[in-house]
């Protein structure tokens, strides 16, 4: 037989229980009713406050475009440096050639076009004409190099370089005289040429595109003060070169400029009181951005290093100059 449940029957929620309300939560303390009066409150001064912190954040925002404004400027002014001194290579590929005086015709051969060059300006900056110093040289070299255009292209050269007795020749700074140079060594190079018109070559004459040699380069690179050093001249030309197959002219005119900048900053530096009365300064490895730190005891002193003949030194950085 079948027995019937009762029906269960579910709790209802409290909430809906008859005859049971619910409790409101307590309304929100006014502030007026605190011990803390809306009307205590001094205006002027919150609204100064106010002012002072916008004008704070208002100098910061200045400050900042400001500073980034001038890295801007800064790096526009170094583009415009470099992008002017590669126009004013491009735009003057052709070497200005005095009127060629000097016989072309030597016992091995004609001379090359950069060897009439080298020649002709050279001989200008001695204050002579290319034939009178091929007449010199001729009376002076030995017999069995009286025809030789390498030895020649290098007496003329030689005989300028040597009247300077600097630590870095003066006209390292003119591009013309780098130019020069350039030049000289394209002609140690390859100092003969087949044809046997150097007008009809020197009309489209042009340096660009022309790579130096590293023999060329070892020779001719250092008699010229400050530029190498000949016990390492073969070194430094691989150094710059690296994967390339010679020096161009570009990177040529780079390298001397570096180089101009660390003469300039040795002559420049000051002299601390630690260094010798005899002591020269080499070089200076020196930058705000990125300085060199000692460390001593976990603290690491911001500072650059100087290079004497005598030693290797660490000077702080002033930050107040």
């Amino acid at each position: 037989m079948l027995q019937l449940q009762p029906p269960r029957f579910l709790p209802l929620p409290r909430s809906r229980l008859p005859g049971r309300r619910r409790r409101r939560a307590p309304p929100p303390v006014l502030a007026v009713r605190s011990q803390w009066k809306l009307p205590d409150v001094d205006t002027d001064a919150v609204q100064e406050r106010v002012r002072s912190w916008f004008s704070r954040a208002r100098g910061a925002v200045v400050d900042v475009t400001q500073a980034a404004r001038e890295r801007g400027k800064r790096k526009e002014e170094a583009d415009g440096r470099k992008k002017q001194r590669k126009e004013e290579v491009e735009e003057e590929p052709l070497v200005a050639v005095p009127e060629i005086t000097l016989e072309r015709r030597v016992g091995r051969g004609w001379l090359s076009v950069d060897a009439i060059v080298a020649i002709e300006q050279f001989a200008r900056l001695n204050g002579l004409t290319g034939r009178q110093v091929q007449r010199i040289f001729k009376a002076l070299a030995h017999e069995h190099v009286h025809d030789d255009a390498r030895s020649l292209v290098e007496y003329c050269c030689f005989r300028y370089l040597s009247r300077d007795n600097s630590d870095f020749h003066p006209s390292l700074r003119e591009l013309a005289f780098q130019r020069l140079i350039f030049v000289t060594m394209l002609a140690w190079n390859d100092p003969y040429d087949e044809d046997s018109d150097p007008h009809s070559s020197l009309d489209n004459y042009s340096i660009l595109g022309r790579l130096v040699e590293e023999d060329a380069f070892v020779r001719i690179a250092p008699a010229v003060a400050g530029v190498a050093d000949a016990s390492t001249a073969h070194h430094l030309f691989r150094a710059l070169v690296g994967a390339e197959k010679g020096l161009s002219l570009d990177l040529w005119t780079t390298y001397l400029g570096e180089l101009w900048k660390v003469h300039h900053g040795r002559q420049t530096h000051k002299i601390g009181d630690n260094f010798l009365s005899d002591e020269q300064v080499l070089c200076i490895g020196s930058s705000r951005k990125r300085p060199v730190l000692k460390w001593e005891q976990n603290t690491a002193w911001p500072g650059h290093l100087t290079l004497t003949n005598k030693a290797l030194y660490f000077e702080p950085l002033d930050w107040q100059v």
